[in-house]
C-alpha cells in the first residue's frame, strides 16, 4: 500500500467509526448501557485519530512533491516555499474539504474529553448528532473529492497555487474561517440533543452557550482575516465586497451573535426558547448552504471552487437537516414554552429582542441578495446581479439601530426600568451623540446617515465608558486603586466587562467602515521625477528595481510621499509574475497610515511601459485603521469571555419539566 492510499484507508475506516459512533450513542443512551455510550466515545477518539493521519499524509505528500497525486499537482510547485505548501493543503476543494473533516472530527474529541466532566446526560445525544455529521463529510470526501486520487504518468512539476493565495495571510485566513464553518456543528449537536433527551435546563444552557461563543470568536477571526486580506492582496482599495462567498461566511456568524444575546433572556427570563433552539440550528445550516455555495459552482467568486457534484451533496443535505428539524421542534413544542413575559417595553429583555429581530432582518437581506441571482436565473432564465449598493442601503439603517441599541441596551434593567432611572442613565451617552452630530454638520458633513452613524458610535462608546466607570468607582470606595479596581471588575464579572469590550470593538469597526466610505482615488502615469496630487498629498516617482525569487519575478517602484511640504517617507508598491501563471500579473500594495488624521494612502504599481513610464491608482482610505483596532480588540475581548469568573452570578435556571426555578449559576 503506498503512502496515499494509507490515507485513503484511514479515511475509511474512519467513516466505519463514525457510523459506530452515531449508532452506539444513540443506543447507549436510549437504552440506559453506560458501557455503550463510552465505546462510542472512543470510537470517537478512534476517528479523529484516523482522519489526523490522513491529513498528516496529505501535508508529507504536499512537502516531499508526489505529483502522482492529483491534487498534489493542481495546488503546488516545487518552487514553492514550505509555508506556501503547507497552506496549499486548504487552497483546492479536496484540501478544503479534508480540512474541514478533519476539524470536525477534532471538535468531536474535544466535546467528548470536556463534557466528560460537564452535562454528561447531554454528551451520548452530542456525539451522535456529530457523528452522523462526520459520517456525511468522510462520504463525500471518499466518493466524490478524494484528495489522494493518483494521476499517472505522473507530471514532472505542479502548477502551484494561483498566485492570489500564496499571500502569507493563506496561511491563516482560510483555517479560521473553515474551522469556523465546521465549530457550528457542536452548538447544532447540543440543541439537537437537547431536544431529543428533553433536557433543556442549565446544563443545556451551559454547554450550547460555550460552544456557540468557541465557534462565533473563530468565525469572527476568519471575517476579519478574510478583509485585512483583500485589503491588501486583492488591490481593488476596499476590504469587503459583498461577494456571494463573502455573505454567506457572514451569515452563521451574525445568526451566533443574536443567538448568544438571545441565550441571556433564556437563562434569566426563561423566554425565547424555541426562537434559541431555531437560531441555533439556522447557524449551522447558514454554515451547511455557504459550503454548498462555495462547491456548486451556482456563483462566480474569487473565493469559490469550481463546480463539482460536492454541490448536489451539501444541497441535499441540507433539505434533509431542514425537513429533521421541523420535525423535531413540532414535536417538542410543548417543552419550548415560554415562562416568563415581557413586561414593559424598557426592559432589558425587550432590548434584547430588538437586537434580535435587527440581525436576523440581516441575515434575512442578506442572504435574500445573495440567492436572488441564482432564483432569477432558474425562473427567468436571466442572472441579475445583486451590487454592493443594495446590501449598504439595506444593512446601513440596521447597522445604525444596533450600534444606538448597544448603547441603550446595557442601561435597562431586567423587567421593567423606571423613567428617571433611564433618563439618568441615558443623559450623558444622548448629549455626547447630539454633539457629535451637530458638530458634524457644522464642519459640512452632507451625508445625513454618515453623521448619524458616528454620532451612535459616540453614544455607545461613552455608555460604555459609563458602565465601565460606574463599576470602577464602587470598587475604588473600597480601597482599590484604579488599575486593580478595572482588573477585579472584569475577573468577577466577565460576561458583563467582556461583553462591553466586544461592543466598543464593534463600535470602532463600524467608525472604520464609515470612515472608509469616504474613499477617493485618482490614477496617473509618471516618469521618474514627476509628481501627482491626491488630496492633500504629493507623490514623486523615484524609480523602479527588479528582483528574482525562486517562484516569481518582481519590481517595484518607489513613491516620496509628502503632505503639506513634510515628508512622510516613501512607498514601494510592486508587480510579481509568478512561474506557470505568466498571463496573471499580480499587484503588491503599498498603505502608509498617515497622522493625524488617520488616511491609507493605498497605492498600486499597475503598469510600466517601455518607455519606463509608470502607471499608479492610489487610494485615500480614511479611517480604515480603526477596522483593524477594533478586529485587536474584538479578539482579545472574546478570548476574555472563555475565562472563568470568581464569582457566580444569579441566573435564571430553565427545567426540561417547563418550570422555572431562580437560584445561583
Amino acid at each position: 500500500m503506498s503512502f496515499a492510499e494509507s490515507g485513503y484507508a484511514a479515511l475509511a475506516i474512519a467513516i466505519v467509526l463514525g457510523a459506530y459512533t452515531a449508532t452506539a450513542a444513540l443506543a447507549g443512551h436510549f437504552r440506559g448501557l453506560p458501557e455503550l455510550r463510552l465505546s462510542a466515545e472512543r470510537a470517537a477518539l478512534a476517528a479523529t485519530g484516523m482522519v489526523t493521519y490522513a491529513a498528516l499524509v496529505l501535508f508529507g505528500l504536499l512537502l516531499t512533491h508526489q505529483f502522482s497525486v492529483a491534487f498534489v499537482a493542481e495546488v503546488s510547485s516545487r518552487e514553492m516555499s514550505t509555508r506556501a505548501l503547507l497552506s496549499s493543503f486548504w487552497g483546492g476543494q479536496a484540501g478544503s474539504l479534508l480540512f474541514r473533516t478533519w476539524m470536525l472530527t477534532a471538535f468531536t474529541a474535544a466535546v467528548v474529553l470536556v463534557q466528560r466532566r460537564r452535562e454528561r446526560s447531554l454528551l451520548a445525544l452530542t456525539v451522535a448528532m456529530l457523528a452522523v455529521v462526520e459520517v456525511f463529510f468522510l462520504l463525500v470526501v471518499l466518493v466524490s473529492t478524494n484528495p489522494f486520487a493518483v494521476q499517472l504518468p505522473a507530471p514532472a512539476d505542479g502548477r502551484g497555487l494561483n498566485p492570489l493565495l500564496q499571500d502569507e495571510a493563506m496561511s491563516f485566513h482560510p483555517p479560521f474561517l473553515l474551522t469556523g464553518y465546521i465549530a457550528f456543528t457542536v452548538p447544532f449537536a447540543v440543541a439537537v440533543a437537547g431536544l431529543l433527551s428533553g433536557q433543556m435546563g442549565i446544563g443545556w444552557l451551559r454547554a450550547v452557550r460555550r460552544w456557540t461563543l468557541v465557534a462565533w470568536t473563530i468565525q469572527g477571526c476568519g471575517l476579519l482575516a478574510g478583509a485585512w486580506w483583500a485589503y491588501h492582496v486583492l488591490g481593488w482599495g476596499g476590504y469587503w465586497g459583498w461577494d456571494p462567498v463573502e455573505n454567506v461566511a457572514l451569515l452563521p456568524w451574525v445568526a451566533a451573535t443574536a443567538f448568544l444575546h438571545s441565550l441571556m433572556v433564556q437563562e434569566r427570563r426563561g423566554m425565547l426558547r424555541i426562537w434559541n433552539v431555531c437560531l441555533a440550528a439556522g447557524a449551522f445550516c447558514l454554515a451547511i448552504f455557504g459550503m454548498f455555495l462555495v462547491t456548486s459552482g451556482v456563483v462566480t467568486s474569487v473565493h469559490a471552487f469550481a463546480a463539482s457534484a460536492d454541490g448536489p451533496l451539501f444541497f441535499g443535505f441540507l433539505a434533509a437537516l431542514l425537513l429533521g428539524l421541523v420535525a423535531l421542534v413540532a414535536y417538542r413544542l410543548p417543552l419550548l414554552r415560554s415562562e416568563g413575559r415581557f413586561d414593559a417595553l424598557a426592559s432589558r429583555e425587550s432590548a434584547f429582542l430588538l437586537n434580535n429581530l435587527l440581525l436576523v432582518a440581516v441575515v434575512v437581506a442578506t442572504f435574500w441578495g445573495t440567492i436572488f441571482p441564482m432564483i432569477s436565473e432558474t425562473f427567468r432564465g436571466i442572472k441579475i446581479g445583486v451590487g454592493p449598493a443594495f446590501y449598504q442601503q439595506i444593512n446601513t439603517p440596521i447597522l445604525i439601530a444596533l450600534i444606538f441599541l448597544m448603547g441603550i441596551g446595557p442601561l435597562l434593567a431586567w423587567r421593567r426600568t423606571a423613567l428617571p432611572g433611564l433618563v439618568r442613565n441615558l443623559t450623558a451617552p444622548v448629549l455626547t451623540a447630539a454633539a457629535v452630530w451637530a458638530l458634524l454638520v457644522l464642519l459640512g458633513m452632507r451625508q445625513g446617515l454618515a453623521a448619524l452613524a458616528f454620532a451612535a458610535c459616540a453614544m455607545t462608546a461613552v455608555a460604555i465608558a459609563v458602565e465601565y466607570g460606574r463599576g470602577i468607582a464602587a470598587r475604588r470606595r473600597s480601597g482599590e486603586g484604579f488599575w486593580l479596581a478595572l482588573r477585579t471588575l472584569i475577573e468577577r464579572d466577565r460576561r458583563r466587562y467582556a461583553g462591553y469590550l466586544v461592543h466598543l470593538a464593534v463600535v470602532l469597526l463600524a467608525a472604520g467602515v464609515i470612515g472608509s466610505t469616504f474613499q477617493t482615488s485618482r490614477e496617473f502615469a509618471l516618469k521618474v521625477d514627476q509628481t501627482a496630487t491626491v488630496g492633500r498629498y504629493t507623490f514623486q516617482y523615484l524609480g523602479e528595481k527588479t528582483y528574482q525569487r525562486p517562484d516569481y519575478a518582481g519590481v517595484y517602484a518607489v513613491l516620496a510621499v509628502t503632505s503639506g511640504g513634510h515628508s512622510l517617507g516613501a512607498v514601494q508598491p510592486e508587480r510579481r509574475v509568478y512561474l506557470h501563471w505568466e498571463n496573471q500579473p499580480v499587484t503588491g500594495v503599498a498603505i502608509m497610515t498617515t497622522r493625524p488624521w488617520l488616511d491609507d494612502v493605498y497605492v498600486l504599481f499597475t503598469d510600466l511601459d517601455a518607455q519606463k513610464t509608470a502607471t499608479f491608482r492610489v487610494y485615500l482610505n480614511p479611517l480604515v485603521s480603526l477596522i483593524w483596532a477594533g478586529g485587536g480588540l474584538f479578539i482579545i475581548s472574546a478570548l476574555l469571555l472563555f475565562l472563568p469568573q470568581r464569582r457566580a452570578r444569579p441566573a435564571f435556571h430553565p427545567v426540561s419539566t417547563g418550570k422555572a426555578i431562580a437560584s445561583e449559576a
